[in-house]
């Protein structure tokens, strides 16, 4: 097999697999998930849907790689022999020895740092993630936290315009005073 030597990593086949079966889980739980490869030098980590997990690795892997989290499944089926796994990128797609490929996508490096405290409140994060594009928030891998402050926003709004409505106050005026008093400052 021919592959990009960027892209190229030895993982061992137990670790593999033990990391797909807990990933799983989390990525059942999402509807539209994806799963982002990386490696920073001595393990791959995989995240999917907030959860973060390791397996040690050895090889070259230049950047993040974003695939259909539909992956984690099929990791957990390899058939191939050997105490390793090869994964591999080529014609943007992610290769598990010659079993198994999906289509994936190389992200480039952030732009700038992003920095989020956990104890972020979902206005600053929705703030401090809106001037920056749905791709480069993945990359910084806090999309998810992103989801979940947007979809409380919905929820917050929808709550209030149900409280409000006999009053005539539309939706509309309720997204848009919500907006107006997210913090001004999106710079991180």
């Amino acid at each position: 097999m021919s592959t990009d030597s960027a892209y190229e990593l030895r993982v061992s086949r137990e670790a593999l697999e033990r990391m797909a079966g807990q990933l799983a889980r989390a990525s059942r739980k999402a509807k539209r998930a994806t799963a982002i490869f990386s490696f920073d030098g001595q393990a791959l980590q995989v995240a999917v849907s907030g959860m973060r997990l390791i397996a040690p690795a050895r090889g070259t892997w230049a950047q993040k790689v974003r695939v259909e989290a539909g992956v984690i499944q099929a990791i957990r089926g390899l058939t191939g022999q050997g105490e390793e796994v090869l994964i591999c990128v080529r014609e943007s797609r992610i290769h598990f020895d010659d079993d198994v490929s999906y289509s994936c996508e190389l992200l480039g490096p952030p732009s700038g740092n992003l920095e989020i405290p956990l104890t972020e409140k979902p206005p600053e994060l929705l703030a401090r993630t809106s001037s920056r594009p749905g791709e480069e928030v993945e990359g910084f891998e806090v999309g998810w936290a992103t989801d979940l402050a947007a979809a409380r926003r919905v929820l917050a709004i929808e709550k209030a315009f149900r409280n409000l409505v006999d009053f005539g106050v539309t939706r509309q005026d309720l997204v848009e005073l919500v907006d107006r008093r997210l913090p001004r400052s999106t710079k991180p």
